[in-house]
């Protein structure tokens, strides 16, 4: 069985008077994991350019029949 390492983690420590210090403690999640969901597929350039035909029809359709 495959074991992954955990990777380090570099966090910040906040003081009250307002100091910031780095700490090396402790583990951060794989960033691969965190984000989840469906990838982005790009623009639908078909549905688009379906869009636009069906408007250029309506036009026509309107200019024909008004005049």
């Amino acid at each position: 069985m495959w074991k992954k390492k955990p990777l380090p983690s570099v966090g910040l420590s906040y003081s009250k008077g307002g100091g910031v210090t780095a700490t090396g403690s402790g583990y951060r999640a794989d960033a691969r994991r965190e984000k989840q969901g469906k990838p982005y597929e790009g623009v639908p350039w078909q549905k688009i350019m379906i869009g636009i035909v069906v408007i250029i029809i309506l036009v026509l359709l309107f200019i024909v029949l008004s005049g």
